[in-house]
């Protein structure tokens, strides 16, 4: 990874709408519970949400 990447992890957060911006790609939101079973399936393709995951996951 040479890119900068930021990684925001929220506590508790609720939707209060829906995403206004189409073009910034497809998120899924999920329980942090279940990040260790999808990176087992080989669910998580960015290397970046991957070492961020990775990161929350081990502290």
């Amino acid at each position: 990874m040479r890119s900068p990447h930021h990684v925001f992890v929220g506590r508790e957060a609720s939707l209060v709408a829906d995403p206004s911006e189409l073009d910034e790609g497809t998120y899924e939101r999920g329980p942090l519970s279940k990040a260790r079973s999808l990176i087992a399936a080989g669910q998580v393709q960015s290397s970046g949400t991957l070492v961020a995951l990775l990161h929350i996951l081990s502290t």
